[in-house]
């Protein structure tokens, strides 16, 4: 065969001074083709094996530097999110706080005079569009710069705070609000409270502050701490703003303290809009 035709020596491939060798590969030719095809193609496919093995392994190294990346990533960004989410939670919360601390009076922890109008000019509009009535009580302590002037300021806070604290205590409603509206004046908003009902409630505060007996030596009345209060309402006829059920409330406010204090006062409405039922 081919093979061991090419085994032969040039010697052996002559005969009578003439070579056969051209004659012997013309004729095996297609034999040699064939092997060498068989060759090529072994080679191929051997090669193309390494190249397979080498794909592997480069996946291979591909996805284990993907896992150290993301154990990395797990224990060192994992421990970063939750700083920014505590930090976050802290900021939010402390956000709140200041919201909250710009809606409460310092000294007496009630509801300051910005939250006051903001709730009664929600309420104002909730009352219109919901038809309900909407009552109003402004209250000023009596005489009480002479207070201040007989006990002192630090004596004054603490009066105020105890004031606060019983106007809160009575008025026990989570619709309704207790509001410092400036020096020694409160305000309670009552949501869907008719005149009458405001009045009730406001005939409550009075009497259980005066219950509180707190010596005012300075009044030239009770001898003991009083409130003024004048009510106000807005019915579903009147239809009122917040400022003008402000000015009626103080309005009313006014007649209590000319009438005598420790009082309550009320705007007198007509009889279409408000009965005693």
């Amino acid at each position: 065969n081919v093979n061991i035709l090419l085994q032969l020596s040039d010697s052996d491939l002559t005969l009578n001074g003439k070579s056969y060798l051209s004659d012997i590969l013309s004729a095996a030719s297609g034999d040699l083709l064939n092997l060498l095809d068989d060759a090529v193609t072994q080679i191929q496919h051997e090669n193309e094996a390494k190249i397979s093995r080498l794909q592997k392994i480069e996946q291979g190294f591909l996805i284990l530097a993907l896992l150290v990346l993301l154990l990395e990533a797990h224990f060192i960004f994992r421990p970063m999110v939750t700083f920014i989410e505590q930090e976050k939670q802290s900021l939010l919360a402390a956000k709140d706080e200041l919201e909250r601390i710009s809606f409460v009076d310092g000294l007496t922890g009630i509801a300051n005079r910005r939250y006051f109008d903001e709730f009664l000019r929600r309420e104002v509009e909730r009352a219109a569009r919901e038809q309900t009535p909407l009552s109003l009580i402004m209250i000023d302590i009596d005489f009480f710069k002479a207070y201040n002037d007989t006990y002192g300021h630090l004596a004054g806070d603490d009066c105020l705070k105890q004031v606060a604290s019983s106007l809160r205590n009575t008025v026990r409603r989570p619709t309704d609000l207790v509001a410092r509206y400036g020096g020694e004046e409160f305000a309670v908003i009552l949501p869907n409270t008719s005149l009458e009902g405001a009045i009730r409630v406001a005939e409550k505060l009075r009497q259980n502050i005066e219950a509180l007996k707190l010596p005012h030596l300075g009044s030239p009345q009770e001898g003991c701490l009083t409130i003024s209060l004048g009510v106000a309402s807005s019915s579903t006829e009147t239809k009122d703003i917040p400022t003008t059920l402000i000015a009626k409330a103080d309005s009313a406010l006014y007649s209590a303290k000319r009438s005598g204090r420790n009082r309550v006062e009320y705007e007198k409405p007509s009889l279409a809009t408000f009965s005693y039922g």
